[in-house]
């Protein structure tokens, strides 16, 4: 599926080659990957990447390492790098998005959906993200309105 595709891509294509998504102005995407430092995306003289921990996410679920990375994504493809700050509502934004991309792709099976509700609601809430229970009930509630698919 697309996503189990796109977790094995980025995972495995080196650093500073695209990952094969462009930005909300068309811009390619490329990939970095420096161990340790958590998977984000950034834009650096004006090229949009994302940071791929492989360190960190081959020690999670499939399922959620493939959220984390689509949820980076989704930063850039909403446009979120231009504003000055990414508030909690870029991230619940950015939650959304990724949990509508796996579902539209058909990568998201109920014991999927099970596993990444595990995680995340263990995760607390910091300044920019609303606390894990929060964040997953907001995702899986506007991804239904998005995908307008109740499974």
């Amino acid at each position: 599926m697309f996503t189990q595709v796109l977790l094995i891509a980025l995972s495995l294509i080196p650093a500073g080659a695209s990952t094969g998504f462009t930005d909300h102005r068309g811009r390619e995407i490329l990939k970095t990957n420096v161990c340790g430092a958590g998977t984000y995306a950034d834009v650096k003289s004006g090229v949009p990447y994302v940071n791929v921990d492989t360190c960190s996410l081959s020690k999670l679920p499939r399922v959620v390492a493939t959220w984390v990375q689509l949820h980076e994504v989704s930063h850039h493809l909403l446009g979120h790098l231009d504003l000055p700050k990414i508030t909690k509502l870029e991230e619940a934004q950015a939650d959304c998005l990724a949990l509508s991309l796996m579902k539209h792709h058909g990568d998201l099976s109920k014991a999927k959906l099970e596993r990444l509700g595990t995680y995340l609601t263990k995760i607390p809430g910091d300044a920019t993200h609303e606390p894990g229970p929060i964040r997953f009930l907001n995702a899986l509630g506007c991804s239904l309105l998005l995908t307008g698919d109740s499974k």
